[in-house]
């Protein structure tokens, strides 16, 4: 069994597009993708060539949330300003 997951794919990532083509040398005998294919929605073409090798073989392929969403900032809002020693200072 082959599981792929989190590639997060950005638009000209060839090196690791190569790379996932080629995991179909592994011959697997199911391959499971658990989501989380991209970070940039110019990649759906990159992604879909990249996995292309991968759909020769029985498997299961499920979305994560930046595979609908597209991804979203960890920080959305400023950090609250510390306080204290070490704080900077204006």
């Amino acid at each position: 069994m082959l599981q792929v997951s989190d590639i997060h794919l950005v638009s000209g990532q060839r090196k690791k597009q190569r790379w996932l083509r080629s995991l179909a040398g592994l011959r697997p005998d199911f391959v499971i993708n658990t989501g989380d294919n991209l970070s940039d929605p110019e990649a759906v073409p990159e992604v879909l060539d990249a996995l292309g090798p991968l759909m020769e073989f029985p498997g299961a392929y499920v979305f994560g949330s930046n595979d609908y969403y597209g991804p979203q900032a960890a920080q959305p809002r400023p950090l609250p300003a510390r306080e204290g020693p070490g704080a900077a200072t204006a």
